[in-house]
Parts: C-alpha cells; structure tokens; sequence
C-alpha cells in the first residue's frame, strides 16, 4: 500500500511539472515568435533602406551621365557653330569677292569701249554719208579732174573706215568674251551665295537645337533637384528606421535573455522529471522483468522439445542430402574425365589428321593453297551489295551458293594481315634453309591482293595494316641474326613488275627491254638489277620505291587498281661457317595483277588493253598448272611456260622443285559471284597439282656469293627514297640447316609406304618441338643504328 501511495504521489508531482514545462515551452515559444518577427522586421527595413540606397546611387549615376552627356553635346555644337561660322566668314571674305568686282569694273569699262565705238562707228557712217552726198554734187559741178582726185580722197576714206569697222568688230568680240566671263563669275557667285545660305540654315538648326539642350538642362536640374529632396527624405526616413531598428534590437537583446532564463528553468524541471521517470522506469523494468524470467522458461521449455525433434529430422535429411552429393560428385568426376580424355583425343586426331595431311602434300609436292576472304566494304554499301554469300564452316572449308570448296587454310574476313603470315611463315624458314620458296597472291580486282602482300607499307611501316611482303622481310633478318654464330648469310633484292607482258625493273632502268633466258640456276633476267641490301629497312624502301613506280589506273571496281604483276625476290648466298655446303634459295613474293570483268570494271583504250593482257596471262598460268598435272601421268607432256612472260621468269618456283603457296582473295558479295567462283575454282584445282618433292638448292662453289660487309657499302638505293647513313656492323650469318625441321621445310625423300605414316607424325612431332620457336615465345635482337624495326611488327609478332 505504502509502495502505491509513493507511486501515485509521484505520478501527480510529475503531471504538475509536465503542465508547468508545457506553459513555460509556451512562453518561450512566443518569444521566439516574437523575436523572429522583430528580426523579419529589421531585416525588411534593411533591405527596404539597400533599395532606397541603391536607387538614389543609381539615379546620382544617371544624373551625372546625363549631366556630362549634355555638357559634352553642349560643347560639340558650339564648336560646330564656331566653325560655321568661320567657314561664313571666310566665304564672305574670300578672293572671290574681290575677283567678282575685277570682273564687274572690267565688264562695265567694256560697255563703255563698246559704247564710245559705238558712237565713232555711227560718226563714221554720217561722215561716209556726207562725204558720198559731197561727191555726187562736186561730180555735177566739177570735172573729171576733180572727180579723180575725190575719188582718190574717198577711197582713203572708205579705208580708213574699215579699219575702223575692223577695230569695231574686235571690241565686239572682246565684249562677248568678257561678258561670257561675267556669266561664269555671276554663276560661281550664286553657289557661292546658295552655300553661304545653305551654311546659314546649318547654323540656325545648330541655334535652334542649342537653346533646346539648354531647355534640356535646365529640365535635368529640376529633376536633379527633385532627386536631391527625395534623397533628403529617404535619409530621414533611413535615420528614423535606423533608431526603430536599434529598439527592436534592444527589445529582442531583452527577449533572448527572457527566453534563456526560462530555458534554464526548463531544463531545472527537465531534470527532476527525468530523475522521476528513471525511478519510475526502473521500478516497472523490475516487475517486468521478473514477469518476462517467468513466461521465457516456459517458452523455453516447450521450444527446447520441438528443436529436439526438428533436430533430429534434419540429421536424417543431412545423411540422405549427403549420399545423394556423394553418388553426383562422383558421376561429375567420371563425366568430366571422360570428356577431357574424349577432347585430348579429339585435338590429338586432328594434329594427327592435320601433320600427315601436310606432311603428304610435302612429299607429293602439292601446291598449298590459302584463301582469304575479305570483309565487306564501303564501295559495296555505297552498291546496295552489302550482304556476304560466304560462310566459312571451318579453318579449312568454306561454303558459297550451296557450293562447298576446301583448302589447306581458310582466314575469316577479321583475320588481320599478321594472322594470315603466321599460317605461312615456316616458308619463310624453308627459304633460309635452302629452299625455293614462292608465295602467290591471286584473285579478281579489288579482292585485296596487294592489301595481303604489301598493306600500308613505306619507309614509314604501319603497326595495323602490315602485310606478308613486310611480315616475311622482318622475320627473315630475325632468323638471319639468330643464326649469326653459325653461317654467313648475303641477301640480295630485285623488284620487277610484268606490264602488258613487258619485265620492268622497277629499281633500274623500266625502260630498258629485258627478256628471260635459261641460265645454270634455271630461268634468269640476266639484266635485272640484284641490289645488296643489310637490314629489314633496306628491303622496304625498294618495295615502297617498286610500288611507286608501278602501274595503276582507276576503274569502276578499285579506284587503286594494280595494272601490272609485282615480283619482289629475295636471293640468300649461305655460306656455313664450319663444314657443310653453301646454298643459294630465293623467295618469290607475287602481287598478281587481278582478274577483271570488262563488264563491271568499265575500263577503255589502254585499260582494256591492260586487261586482255592480265587475262592472258592468268590463263597463261592456269594452263601451266594443268600441264604439270598431266605431266606427272605423262611425263613427255609439254609445260607451255613461254606462252607469258610471267610464267617464264617464275618457271622454277611454279614447276621446279620448289615450295609454292598461293593465296586466294575473294570477294563475298553477289556483284562479284562469278569471279568468285572462278577464283575458288582455280585454287581447288591447284591444290591437286602434284609437283614432286622440295629439293634443297646447294651449290658448289660459293666464289660468286657477295660479301655481307661489302654487300652493305655497294648498297643502291632507289635515286627517290634516299636512306640515312648507318653505322657498319659485324656480319650477318646463319645457323645451317638441321636434319629436323618444320614439315613446310621438310626435305627428307618420301619414306616407304609402310612408315610413310609414323615417319610423317614423327617429323610433325619433332618439328613442332624443337624446330622453329612459337611467334609469341620470340624475341627480337636489340636492332643495331639504322636498321630500324617497323613499328607495331616486333610488339605484334
């Protein structure tokens, strides 16, 4: 009992400071209201006396503009009236004047003359008169005597009268000069006179608007003044807002010490209330909290019960779960395996079925065949020919209208120029070895043939578009340094171009008439120039040098169209730096002119002519490769190589024992499916073709082979292209051929039929691992002053 007194005791106390906090809150509240409104009004009234400010300044700025605005006006028209003024007066007094009133007195002496003769000429005629009168009435009374000598008199009279008629007449014409004189002075005299009016009006108008900008002024000082007794008023009125200002502030100084007195009170009462309330809270906290022991146990109690059982069922479902994991685990791993041992196999079987097919188009000297499929173009949008009709099925196969080709390699249209190399560079390596190497590019026009061989290529190079004439430069100096320990090597370049069935030699004379003939070493141009070359650079400058030189012309389907067959040859004289024999290779890069339609390329004159030649002698090169097929059948069948010049100087690299590739370029659109077709025609049956074997080119006596120091002095540059002088280097050498190499550079005779298949997979085997080096695993030598590296080619090989 004594407990509830004590609690309800408290619950009054509490209730009363609750309601005396509540009306203490109240009267701070009001005071803060009123405070804020007198800080609104104070603020309203400073902002009220800014405006006021503001405007009077605007207006003293405006006033004073103004004021010096018509000062200024002011004194401009005064200095106008002065020199009207002047300008009057030196009218009024000016020469003119003078000569006017010359020309007056002249003009009125001239009457006078006039008007003296005048009188003297009428004198004359009465005395002519008189006399004539005389005469008649002496001839009545005088003789003829006498009449003589009248006569006589008479006649010096009449003389002496034109002689006055004459002086007459030259005072008459002296008067009308005179008077057209005065006709003029008058006329200059009335400009004169309109100008002085003219001037007179300009003075009046500078009078009239003078006295209107004095109107103006004294107008600007009555407003001025108006503004000076507006501006007295605002200062009164701010003076008066000022002091009502310093009030509120005083009276709100007063409220904010009321309001903290009051907060200090509150927080007093905030205090006991919440010592109230803490005993209040803790005194129900306890009874709760015993109550809350007593209902958590039960709780407790019965939860404890169901957890035992769901516990127990979980157990068996964890034990069940876990057999099921165990028996899937187990099923994954044998699924797994078995798929990894099934993809093992998969890409064993196809290396397999990938090394003994090409090891079986090495033995049977098969042409190797690529093709590339170039994107679509801007030209083909521009067309509405925008769809591809190819689809590469898979590195090797391909398929267009239904039909379906195969081919040793087939590059997609994003393959760059550097995936294409890749697939081809073990030629690059049979070459130093040893071998006839001869890498052919061959399709329609505007099939990018010379975007494969030569891309963007220059002095310069280019790290996006470089192509396997530069590809294949860079790696040959690279193989050439890493050999440097075991061989001499001496590198020699020629570039010529086949137009209209005429050799030019683009780094010589293209002039000079060149023909082929058969030498020791097989089909020659014994007048082309051979010129030494030291470094990867040297090489692309004669290409660059070549490539301006040949011929172009614009036709409907490539505005760059190649007129002309380009061969770049490379010659290696290798010497073996301990014993061995020397050999002599050369690698033939071929940019042939491509296949056109007269139909769609639009060509006429010349261009027509250059087209029936690039025809014939493509089919020139077609029927070479029939005949050495049939001749592998019938050897006594004839090869027609002197059917084109083409086919004639690259006699040994199409039918010799040489390495060949030829690389497709074909155009995926509709417009262009005919020549497509022929091109994917030609390449399938190239790749029948069965040559024989590669054979490694030694020679004797290597007496004739330049030497590598000499060969950088005798260097020719092309006369357009010159190249920086470099500094001389150790020579240049190369490892000798190894009895194991790459299947592409394979030169082991055919094995018996019985071992052709493991001889073959254990060359591929052996090739791949110890031969040639990846092209990623690869680095370049440090390259020595003025050897420069294409930029981009190091980083992306």
């Amino acid at each position: 009992a004594g407990a509830g007194a004590g609690v309800s005791f408290d619950a009054a106390a509490i209730t009363l400071l609750k309601e005396q906090l509540v009306a203490m809150t109240r009267q701070r509240d009001e005071a803060a209201a009123r405070a804020a409104r007198a800080e609104q009004e104070a603020a309203g009234l400073r902002s009220d006396h800014e405006a006021t400010q503001t405007k009077l300044k605007r207006r003293e700025t405006i006033r004073r503009t103004e004021t010096i605005g018509v000062a200024s006006r002011v004194e401009e028209l005064e200095q106008e009236v002065n020199q009207l003024q002047q300008q009057l007066f030196s009218v009024e007094e000016s020469p003119l004047r003078a000569a006017l009133d010359a020309a007056t007195r002249d003009a009125s002496e001239a009457r006078a003359r006039a008007d003296m003769l005048e009188k003297e000429n009428t004198m004359l005629h009465e005395t002519i008169d008189d006399q004539s009168k005389a005469l008649k009435i002496l001839e009545a009374k005088r003789g003829a005597a006498e009449q003589e000598t009248l006569r006589s008199k008479l006649a010096e009279s009449a003389t002496a009268l034109v002689a006055k008629a004459n002086d007459v007449i030259r005072v008459q014409q002296e008067l009308q000069a005179t008077q057209r004189s005065l006709a003029d002075s008058e006329r200059v005299v009335a400009d004169k006179e309109a100008q002085i009016v003219e001037l007179k009006r300009i003075l009046t108008d500078c009078e009239s608007k003078l006295d209107q900008l004095i109107i103006d002024c004294g107008a600007r000082d009555t407003e001025l003044e108006a503004c000076a007794a507006e501006r007295e008023a605002n200062d009164i009125e701010r003076s008066s807002l000022q002091a009502q200002m310093a009030r509120l502030s005083n009276e709100l100084a007063s409220t904010k010490a009321s309001v903290a007195s009051k907060e200090a009170e509150c927080a007093k009462l905030r205090g006991e209330r919440d010592e109230l309330l803490a005993s209040l809270m803790a005194l129900r906290k306890t009874s709760s909290e015993q109550q809350q022991q007593l209902e958590h146990l039960a709780a407790q109690a019965r939860a404890h019960e169901i957890e035992k059982a769901k516990v127990q069922k979980m157990r068996d479902d964890v034990s069940n779960m876990q057999t099921i994991i165990d028996d899937a685990r187990a099923s994954v791993r044998d699924a797994q395996a078995h798929a990894q041992a099934m993809d093992r196999r998969f890409l064993e079987e196809q290396k397999a079925r990938r090394s003994l097919h090409n090891d079986l188009m090495e033995l049977c000297g098969n042409i190797r065949v690529h093709c590339r499929v170039r994107p679509i173009l801007d030209a083909d949008r521009v067309a509405k020919d925008a769809l591809s009709l190819v689809t590469i099925v898979d590195k090797m196969e391909l398929t267009i209208d239904k039909r379906k080709f195969e081919f040793d390699r087939v590059h997609e249209p994003t393959a760059t120029s550097q995936d294409v190399f890749t697939e081809i560079m073990p030629l690059v390596t049979s070459f130093l070895d040893g071998f006839n190497v001869c890498i052919m590019a061959y399709g329609q026009t505007g099939s990018g043939k010379t975007h494969t061989m030569i891309g963007r290529c220059g002095p310069d190079g280019s790290p996006d578009m470089t192509g396997v004439i530069p590809c294949a430069v860079n790696e040959v100096f690279r193989i050439v340094e890493q050999r440097t320990e075991e061989s001499t090597v001496s590198l020699t370049v020629s570039v010529v171009e086949i137009y209209n069935n005429n050799i030019r030699d683009l780094l010589g004379d293209p002039a000079a008439s060149l023909e082929v003939v058969e030498g020791p070493d097989g089909a020659e141009v014994p007048q082309l120039q051979q010129t030494p070359v030291r470094g990867h650079r040297d090489v692309l400058d004669l290409v660059a040098a070549g490539m301006d030189a040949r011929q172009k012309r614009p036709t409907d389907v490539n505005a760059d169209s190649s007129r002309s067959h380009l061969i770049v040859t490379l010659t290696a004289h290798a010497r073996p730096r301990v014993a061995g024999p020397a050999t002599q290779s050369r690698l033939h890069l071929v940019d042939l002119a491509g296949s056109e339609s007269h139909k769609l390329a639009n060509t006429a004159k010349d261009g027509l002519n250059e087209a029936k030649n690039i025809n014939r002698s493509l089919s020139a090169l077609a029927d070479v490769l029939q005949a050495l097929d049939r001749k592998r059948a019938n050897p006594a069948q004839h090869v027609p190589y002197r059917n084109s010049r083409l086919t004639h100087m690259l006699k040994d690299a199409i039918g010799g024992d040489s390495k060949m590739l030829l690389m497709l370029c074909v155009s995926p659109t509709s417009r262009f499916l005919s020549e497509t077709l022929n091109c994917l025609r030609f390449g399938s049956s190239a790749r029948q073709i069965q040559k024989g074997a590669a054979k490694k080119k030694v020679v004797d006596t290597p007496a004739e082979m330049p030497s590598p120091v000499a060969a950088r002095s005798t260097a020719v540059a092309p006369a357009a292209r010159p190249r920086p002088v470099e500094s001389p280097r150790k020579p240049t050498r190369v490892i000798p051929a190894r009895p194991t190499r790459l299947s592409s550079s394979s030169a082991h005779p055919a094995p018996a039929p019985a071992a052709a298949a493991a001889t073959a997979s254990a060359v591929a085997h052996t090739s791949a691992a110890s031969a040639s080096p990846s092209i990623s695993s690869v680095q370049s030598p440090e390259p020595s002053e003025g050897d420069g590296i294409i930029p981009g080619t190091e980083a992306d090989l």
